[in-house]
């Protein structure tokens, strides 16, 4: 679902020495800010949300997981795919609006914030399938993020340039417009396996093509 970083980081580097006449230090300094807020949230605040919000499991008198078979996504896992696409719609409306380099510093910290959703995601989608299939499904979602790192920098540094002189903030508007779509998605996604796999799994695919992805399809999985 979360590998635009892979197509966009390019256009916003560009797009900052431009704008803001940055060097290859201060680049440097967003760089590292906003990788070592991604960092932080997949290290402390995604763990912090799953121990105090996500309900233990139920457990036997001898203190073993009590037996039982994936009923899908849980709510938590619903609400946390919302809230990340929120932190990426949010924070790309911010790069384009960035009038100072630190509203810009401020976008791209916004915008790291929603890395949460995608090992949530990817969590989900092995809830939706059979066992036997997990590692076709991951196997899948592997192949997503490797076509994802060689043709979102192609797609989004083209647009850029397309857009460049006449409207530069376009590429922003677009990946904007594309997550808030994507959390409109996201409402038709139901906790308690209401939704189906192949459903999900399209949403994800969805998601990738936003962030640069070009993709057929990998229905023939199930």
């Amino acid at each position: 679902m979360f590998g635009v970083s892979f197509g966009s980081s390019t256009v916003v580097l560009i797009y900052s020495k431009i704008r803001f006449q940055w060097s290859a230090v201060e680049q440097g300094y967003l760089v590292s800010t906003v990788n070592s807020t991604r960092v932080m949230g997949l290290v402390i605040l995604l763990p912090l949300l799953i121990r105090f919000f996500r309900p233990k499991p139920a457990t036997t008198g001898a203190g073993v997981l009590a037996p039982g078979k994936h009923h899908g996504c849980d709510t938590l896992d619903v609400y946390l795919v919302r809230l990340a696409l929120v932190l990426e719609t949010t924070g790309y409306a911010l790069y384009g609006l960035a009038n100072t380099p630190s509203s810009f510093v401020v976008g791209g910290v916004v915008a790291s914030l929603g890395g949460i959703g995608s090992p949530t995601l990817q969590s989900s989608l092995t809830k939706h399938v059979p066992v036997t299939k997990t590692g076709q499904m991951l196997g899948a979602i592997a192949l997503l993020h490797c076509i994802a790192r060689v043709v979102g920098p192609t797609v989004f540094s083209y647009l850029y340039a397309l857009t460049a002189k006449s409207f530069p903030q376009a590429v922003f508007v677009a990946l904007g417009s594309l997550f808030c779509l994507a959390f409109l998605c996201a409402w038709f996604i139901v906790p308690g396996g209401k939704f189906s796999s192949l459903s999900l799994f399209y949403f994800y695919v969805f998601n990738h093509l936003v962030r640069g992805s070009i993709l057929t399809h990998f229905a023939r999985i199930f």
